[in-house]
C-alpha cells in the first residue's frame, strides 16, 4: 500500500482486518514511500490520523514547518523570511533584493523560487520587506541549498520551494491581521465534503505615513510606496484517485517620487523616479493515481507581467506573458525502485523599451559612477523565451538502509540555441535509526539572461553558466529533542559570463571561472518542554577569476551565524529572539577621481577589487506575543522589535561628488512592529 507523505491517512482496525482510508497522493519528487501496515490487534473499531515521512532524494533538504512559518522571530510572521536563519543563506541588506537569496555563494539569480515546484518571478516585495504569499495558506517552506533534484532545473545554485496547504479544512477558519507595516485577512472554509476554498489579501501601510518620513525639501510624493497582493484557491477531490488545486494569485508594488532639485553629484537624476512591478497568475495541478504502482501529476501555470522603472531620462518598460506546463510521473516498477520522470517547459513573451546604461555582471567596475559618464543604450523589441527540459530519475534500495538516487537533466534555451545535459547522483546511509550519512555530486546549469542575448547589448552567442556541486554530510538525532545536521560542500564554476576588457565587443564572453566552498552546521533542540532553539553557522570562501586573476567574491561572507530561540511562558505568552552576526561583504574602495571637464563631472578610480571588508553585521529581534482565547474567538497581539539594541551596521559607502570624502550608509535602524491578529 502506498501513501502520501503529505495528506494524512485513516487506518480502521477491524476484526479480521485493517481498512486504510487515503486522499490521493501527490507526486512530487518527495509525496510517494512504500508503507507496509499491519493488523496488531482484533477488537472494536478504532481510528487514527498520522503523517508518512520518508528520506528526501537530495542530499541536503532543510525545511520550515507549519509552526514555524509565521513565528520566527525577526521575520515579522513571514514563512520566507524564515529560511534566512538556514545554514548557506547568506544575509543581503534589508529591502536590497526582490530575488531568491544568495545560497553557498552563488547570486541570488543563481537560484529559483517556487511555489508548488513552479518558478515565481518575484519573492519579496519592495526588495525585502515581505514576501508575495501569505503565509497562513502555506504548510511548509523547503530550502535546498545546492545538490537538488534532477526534477529541478534552470539554476546552478539552489532551490526555495513554499508548499501551499493541501489539508481540507474540518471547518471555517478565518482571520484578520493589523500591523504598523501591511494588513492582511484570510480564510479557508469547506463547501461540502469534497471541496474546500482558501482567500487572503495584503496591503501595505508605508503609503500612510512616508510622507511624514521624507523631507520635503528632496522629495514629494506623487504615488507614495504601496504594495498588495492575494491569493484564491479551491481543492477538490474529484474522486477518490483525483485531487484537483486551482490557485490564483498576484502581487503589484508601485511608488512615483518627484525631486525637488536636481541632484547636486549626478546631475542625471532629476524629474521623476517610478518604480512598478505587477505580476498575476492562474495555476492548476492534478494529482493522479494511474493504478496501484502508477502516479501523475499534471500542472499548468500562466498570466501577465509588468516591470516599469522611471528615474530622470532613464526608463525601462517591459511587459510579458509568462507560461508554464509539466507532467511527472513516478512508477514502483520494484519493492526497492521507483522510477520518476518528467517534462517541463517553461516560455516567456516579451515586449518592451530600455534607455538606460549599457548591462553588466558581477565584477565589472568600469559600469559604475555618475550616470552621465556612463555608456548608454536605447533598446526597443520584443522576445520569444522558450525552454523546455525533462528529466529521469531513480530511487534504488540496493539494501534496507542504503538509497541511490542516480538521475540526469536535459534542457535547451531557444533563444541561445543551446542543449545542456546535466547528470546527478545523491546518496543516503541510514546507518543507524540516529544516524544518516549523506553526499551528493552533480552538473547544474543556469539559462543566459535574455538582455545579455541582445545583438544591441549583448553577445547572441554567449553559452549558458554551470556549475559542478559536492556534498557530503549526516544528520543524527541522539536524543528526542535534538537534531544535528552538517554539510560540507564544495562548487566549481564554468562557462562563468563575464564582460571584455573595457568593454569592447562582443561586451560578453564566457572566459570566467569560480570556486565556492564551506561548512554547514544546523542544531535544533528543545531543551525544556516549552523552549525551542535553533543555531545555525556557516563557514564559507567565495573567489571569482574574471580573467585577471584570483579575487574574493563581492557576496563573501566568511563567517554566518544565527542563533533563535522561542520560550511559551504560558496563559498565552510567548517569548522569542533572533541574533545574527555576519562577516562584512569585501568591499572595492574608491582612491581617488579624474575630472572630466566635458561633463562637469568626476571619474572615480577604484582600488584593488574586493581589497577591505564592510564591519560586521551584527543585529538583535526579539518578539512577544499574547493569546486570548474568547469563546470562538482568538485574540493574539504581538510586538516585534527589528534591530532591538539599534545596531549601526554599515551596508555600503556613500562618497562625495568628487569622491574626496565618503560617509557609511547604515541598514536598519531599531524598528518595532506592533500587530493585532483576530481568528474565528
Amino acid at each position: 500500500m502506498r501513501v502520501s507523505s503529505r495528506a494524512p491517512f485513516f487506518v480502521g482496525l477491524l476484526s479480521g482486518g485493517l481498512h486504510l482510508w487515503s486522499p490521493p497522493a501527490a507526486a512530487d519528487d518527495s509525496s510517494l514511500d512504500e508503507v507496509d501496515l499491519e493488523a496488531l490487534f482484533e477488537g472494536p473499531v478504532e481510528a487514527a490520523t498520522a503523517e508518512v515521512e520518508r528520506p528526501p532524494v537530495e542530499a541536503t533538504r532543510r525545511e520550515l514547518e507549519e509552526e514555524e512559518l509565521t513565528t520566527m522571530p525577526g521575520t515579522r510572521g513571514d514563512a520566507l523570511r524564515a529560511i534566512e536563519v538556514l545554514p548557506g543563506v547568506a544575509r543581503v541588506p534589508f529591502a536590497s533584493s526582490e530575488g531568491p537569496p544568495p545560497l553557498r555563494g552563488s547570486a541570488g539569480f543563481d537560484s529559483r523560487v517556487l511555489l508548488d515546484g513552479v518558478p515565481v518571478p518575484l519573492l519579496y516585495h519592495f526588495g525585502g520587506l515581505t514576501s508575495f504569499f501569505n503565509s497562513h495558506l502555506l504548510e511548509s517552506v523547503e530550502l535546498l541549498p545546492g545538490n537538488h533534484s534532477s526534477r529541478f532545473g534552470r539554476s546552478s545554485a539552489g532551490i526555495v520551494d513554499a508548499h501551499v496547504r493541501t489539508q481540507h479544512p474540518d471547518e471555517l477558519r478565518a482571520a484578520l491581521e493589523l500591523s504598523l507595516l501591511d494588513n492582511q485577512a484570510w480564510l479557508e472554509a469547506p463547501l461540502g465534503s469534497e471541496t474546500s476554498i482558501a482567500l487572503a489579501a495584503r496591503r501595505s501601510n508605508i503609503d500612510l505615513v512616508f510622507s511624514s518620513l521624507v523631507p520635503e525639501d528632496t522629495l514629494s510624493a506623487t504615488v507614495a510606496p504601496v504594495y498588495y497582493d492575494y491569493q484564491a484557491l479551491v481543492r477538490h477531490r474529484w474522486s477518490r484517485s483525483t485531487q484537483v488545486r486551482v490557485l490564483g494569485y498576484g502581487s503589484r508594488d508601485h511608488m512615483k517620487l518627484l525631486f525637488a532639485d536636481p541632484n547636486q553629484d549626478d546631475p542625471a537624476l532629476h524629474g521623476a523616479m517610478e518604480g512598478r512591478l505587477e505580476f498575476h497568475r492562474l495555476q492548476a495541478h492534478v494529482d493522479s493515481d494511474l493504478g496501484a504502482d502508477v502516479q501523475q501529476r499534471l500542472t499548468v501555470s500562466g498570466g501577465p507581467r509588468v516591470l516599469l522603472q522611471k528615474l530622470g531620462d532613464l526608463r525601462a518598460r517591459m511587459d510579458s506573458v509568462d507560461l508554464y506546463g509539466r507532467a511527472d510521473w513516478s512508477v514502483h516498477t520494484h519493492e526497492r525502485l521507483r522510477v520518476d520522470v518528467g517534462l517541463d517547459v517553461e516560455t516567456e513573451f516579451f515586449s518592451g523599451t530600455y534607455s538606460g546604461p549599457m548591462p553588466s555582471v558581477d565584477g565589472d567596475l568600469d559600469n559604475e559612477g555618475p550616470l552621465g559618464t556612463l555608456e548608454m543604450a536605447t533598446v526597443t523589441g520584443s522576445l520569444e523565451l522558450v525552454r523546455p527540459g525533462g528529466y529521469v530519475e531513480l530511487s534504488y534500495r540496493p539494501h534496507d538502509d542504503v538509497l541511490l538516487v542516480p538521475g540526469v537533466r536535459t534542457d535547451f534555451q531557444y533563444e541561445a540555441e543551446r542543449w545542456s545535459v546535466d547528470p546527478r547522483l545523491a546518496a543516503r546511509w541510514q546507518a543507524t535509526p540516529q544516524f544518516v550519512a549523506k553526499a551528493a555530486v552533480g552538473a547544474f546549469t543556469r539559462p543566459v539572461d535574455y538582455y545579455l542575448l541582445l545583438p544591441e547589448i549583448g553577445n547572441p552567442r554567449v553559452a549558458p553558466e554551470r556549475t559542478v556541486q559536492g556534498s557530503v554530510g549526516f544528520e543524527a538525532d541522539p536524543d528526542p529533542r535534538l537534531h544535528i545536521d552538517v554539510d560540507v560542500f564544495a562548487k566549481d564554476w564554468r562557462n562563468r559570463i563575464v564582460s571584455t576588457p573595457g568593454g569592447a565587443p562582443p561586451r560578453f564572453e564566457n572566459a570566467g571561472l569560480g570556486r565556492a566552498h564551506g561548512f554547514e552546521i544546523l542544531v535544533r533542540a528543545q531543551p525544556l518542554p516549552d523552549l525551542r532553539t535553533l543555531a545555525a553557522y556557516t563557514l564559507s570562501r567565495s573567489r571569482r577569476d574574471d580573467g585577471a586573476g584570483w579575487r574574493i567574491y563581492e557576496g563573501d561572507q566568511t563567517h554566518n551565524l544565527s542563533l533563535v530561540a522561542t520560550y511559551d511562558l504560558g496563559a498565552g505568552w510567548q517569548l522569542g529572539g533572533r541574533f545574527r552576526y555576519v562577516t562584512g561583504n569585501p568591499d572595492t574602495p574608491i582612491v581617488g577621481s579624474v575630472y572630466a571637464a566635458e561633463l562637469d563631472q568626476h571619474r572615480p578610480i577604484h582600488g584593488a577589487f574586493g581589497s577591505r571588508r564592510l564591519p560586521a553585521f551584527h543585529q538583535l529581534d526579539v518578539r512577544i506575543d499574547k493569546r486570548w482565547e474568547l469563546g470562538p474567538v482568538a485574540l493574539t497581539t504581538y510586538l516585534e522589535v527589528l534591530n532591538a539594541y539599534n545596531a549601526q551596521n554599515e551596508e555600503g559607502v556613500a562618497y562625495s561628488y568628487d569622491y574626496a570624502t565618503s560617509e557609511p550608509v547604515t541598514g536598519l535602524p531599531l524598528f518595532p512592529n506592533l500587530g493585532l491578529r483576530g481568528e474565528l
